[in-house]
């Protein structure tokens, strides 16, 4: 395992609980992987999803766990998994208390963030029962199933198209990283290079070009690590900021 491939590793359980903003929460991996098997992709959730605070936390925390529990165990500075959660029907029993039932649909949707274009999306439908709505809402959610079946297929298609993308794309990567290097964002070009998987066959030319551009900048290793925080803090600006336009552009804009 490479030395940015560490550092890359290290800081991904920071990031995606960051990034979903679920204060203290960290998703916990089911499964161990090799570094070559990782594959880059942060969860994510827009700022302007119209759910309640609570159920918001409940989807952010699935989405978390569909990313480490299906092999996804490092961050991305381009690739997101995203959620829009929608309420297709609700009832009230006519019973004493009353007993609220809401179904939803929730889609998830792998998004490249730089190309601003859907990798791929699933629906999935989900109830909860409570005598009061809001808590039928976070039962819904609660019954997302991040190793199920369906979503283990989905986010195996999701894998292979994200390492489809990195196999033909590096020499514009390394070309768009030195780019952001010259400007003085060093710590985002390692990141953006940091996503590419071990699995593509150049992935040692991105290593290279990676080891080039933290030498450049005189950086060591253990100062690499001591920026963790800056750099992830960084992306999850930049990240957040592509997410929350896309939201917008696709749910909230005026026909």
């Amino acid at each position: 395992m490479t030395l940015f491939r560490k550092i890359t590793l290290a800081v991904a359980g920071g990031l995606a609980a960051v990034a979903v903003g679920v204060p203290g929460e960290r998703a916990v991996a089911q499964n161990v992987l090799s570094a070559k098997e990782m594959v880059a992709l942060t969860p994510m959730l827009p700022e302007r999803v119209t759910l309640s605070r609570e159920a918001k936390e409940v989807l952010a925390q699935k989405l978390g766990q569909i990313v480490t529990q299906n092999g996804f165990g490092s961050v991305s500075g381009q690739m997101v998994l995203t959620a829009h959660a929608v309420t297709v029907d609700k009832s009230a029993t006519g019973s004493v208390p009353v007993q609220f039932a809401v179904k939803m649909e929730v889609t998830f949707y792998a998004l490249d963030l730089i190309e601003g274009t859907v990798i791929d999306s699933y629906t999935v439908s989900v109830q909860g029962v409570d005598p009061a709505e809001h808590k039928a809402v976070i039962k819904a959610l609660a019954q997302i199933r991040p190793k199920s079946p369906a979503l283990r297929g989905f986010m195996g298609q999701v894998r292979e198209r994200i390492v489809d993308y990195y196999t033909t794309r590096i020499p514009a990567l390394i070309t768009k990283a030195r780019t952001l290097e010259k400007m003085g964002r060093r710590g985002e070009a390692l990141a953006l290079l940091g996503s590419v998987p071990e699995q593509v066959d150049e992935y040692p030319v991105v290593a290279q070009e990676m080891q080039q551009i933290a030498e450049r900048g005189g950086m060591s290793g253990q100062e690499l690590s001591e920026r963790d925080a800056l750099v992830t803090q960084a992306v999850r600006k930049i990240l957040a900021d592509a997410l929350n336009r896309w939201y917008v552009d696709k749910f909230l804009a005026v026909e």
